[in-house]
């Protein structure tokens, strides 16, 4: 039911209304894998490109639709660069890394949470009575799977390399990851596993669902916010199609049945894109480049 859902809402989101094509052109969708977890991507894939077949048919006289998920953003590149895909969903991480490459136009930015932007948090029990990340070698450490984690260990990354310690692979024992944050927290709470990295909000709401879990677990650290997902447009897209998708999707938090679709991506809103959505990330990425290059020298 879970993943109807996520289909159906995502044939909608896309293609709300009707608006005129040119015959003759297909709707190409890419979508990085790691800006969605706990969905069989094979399933998604196919049953998300049946229903868009028959939205684009029926209201925008175009030929069909293709829905293309590539296991990172070296797949899509050439298709990227050829003008291939009308519109790519990615981690903002991959676009900062590969942006003047590309021939993709960002035009919204998707907080995994309430907010376009988030923050991280590395929790730890508070009976363990660790109060820095240095006692942590040798641990075990939980992440999210997908764009989430990738962000958060490159955060720690640079916490690790600005303290002269190794980088999370080689630091800790083990780093596990999970289709959830209440996956992440629980073993932590409960004393089975050293930390975990979380989005900030998804440690709010639990701890305020259950106040037991902010009393045991503790902040060890907490990242500055960064944006997760970028929705990037091809250059010389039909402005009607454009403008009809990006305004039904800032739309959708009005409505109770497109809520839900988002909820499952764990996001609520989806704004107007700015560059400033990415200077921290860029900042990030800058000062792990410079500790890279210096540690690499000692």
């Amino acid at each position: 039911m879970r993943l109807y859902l996520l289909i159906a809402g995502l044939c909608f989101l896309f293609f709300p209304e009707p608006v005129s094509a040119e015959p003759g052109n297909v709707f190409r969708l890419g979508v990085i894998a790691d800006t969605f977890s706990g969905v069989n991507q094979n399933d998604a894939r196919i049953a998300l490109n049946v229903l868009l077949e028959k939205k684009l048919k029926d209201d925008f006289q175009q030929d069909g639709a293709e829905t293309i998920v590539y296991p990172d953003i070296h797949a899509a590149m050439q298709d990227t660069q050829n003008g291939k895909l009308d519109l790519l969903t990615l981690p903002t991480m991959d676009y900062i890394r590969i942006k003047n490459r590309i021939r993709m136009i960002p035009e919204m930015i998707a907080g995994i949470g309430p907010e376009k932007e988030q923050s991280y948090v590395f929790l730890v029990n508070n009976s363990s009575n660790i109060q820095s990340l240095s006692q942590l070698n040798y641990k075990n450490l939980i992440v999210e799977k997908g764009v989430g984690g990738k962000l958060a260990l490159k955060w720690l990354d640079t916490l690790l390399l600005e303290q002269s310690l190794p980088e999370s692979g080689f630091f800790f024992r083990e780093i596990k990851q999970v289709d959830k944050s209440s996956r992440a927290m629980l073993p932590v709470f409960f004393g089975q596993a050293d930390g975990c990295i979380v989005r900030n909000f998804a440690f709010e709401t639990m701890a305020e669902l259950n106040p037991q879990v902010g009393k045991k677990l503790k902040v060890l650290d907490r990242s500055p916010v960064f944006g997760s997902v970028l929705m990037c447009f091809r250059p010389g897209i039909k402005p009607g199609l454009a403008d009809s998708i990006i305004n039904f999707i800032q739309k959708m938090p009005d409505h109770a049945e497109h809520r839900q679709v988002l909820l499952l991506f764990q996001v609520k809103k989806i704004f107007r894109f700015t560059p400033e959505h990415l200077h921290t990330l860029e900042a990030l990425l800058d000062r792990y480049e410079q500790l890279k290059q210096t540690s690499a020298k000692d």
